[in-house]
């Protein structure tokens, strides 16, 4: 993959993470409540999803699994198109972790009327999960909330490669 598509790959992805992580918020936020009207007001489902920890942790997984569909059939392509490399994979993956991690170092220093409250709560819903269920600091909870899931899409993607490479014996 030469230069140009790679940053092109790379910024996709970027905007595919905003994209998911918006929806995953979405789900964490909108969706579960929803559908927890449809169970008794007195039922674990109930209480499951609508404390925080619950929706929250539905986004997570919604997160994961649409990425990992993305990965996947990354990996799948490359393999067929014979541009496969990990160490690009990694270099978009760490791109990905900055533009969702670093944000949560600047939480605290907008005093002034919480006007980034709002953004934080919808940006980081799929991940509060962890500061709640663990008693972890905001960044933290970001961090290893995403770690997570760059660290599966990273062996969903090798497992694609390897699949791949295993029904198609003339590429290996």
């Amino acid at each position: 993959m030469d230069s140009v598509k790679f940053l092109l790959y790379v910024l996709k992805r970027i905007g595919i993470l905003i994209a998911v992580d918006l929806f995953g918020s979405a789900v964490a936020k909108v969706f579960v409540p929803a559908i927890a009207s449809f169970f008794p007001a007195t039922g674990a489902a109930n209480r499951f999803l609508t404390e925080g920890t619950g929706g929250s942790l539905v986004g997570w997984a919604v997160m994961l699994i649409l990425l990992s569909v993305v990965f996947f059939n990354d990996g799948k392509k490359h393999t067929a198109y014979e541009i496969w490399n990990s160490i690009n994979i990694i270099i978009a993956l760490v791109f990905m972790f900055l533009l969702y991690f670093i944000p949560s170092v600047f939480r605290d220093s907008f005093h002034q009327e919480s006007k980034g409250d709002v953004f934080y709560s919808i940006i980081y819903a799929p991940v509060q999960w962890l500061e709640d269920k663990f008693e972890m600091a905001y960044t933290s909870s970001a961090g290893i909330g995403i770690g997570i899931i760059l660290f599966v899409l990273f062996v969903v993607y090798v497992v694609s490669y390897k699949i791949y490479l295993r029904k198609h014996k003339s590429l290996a």
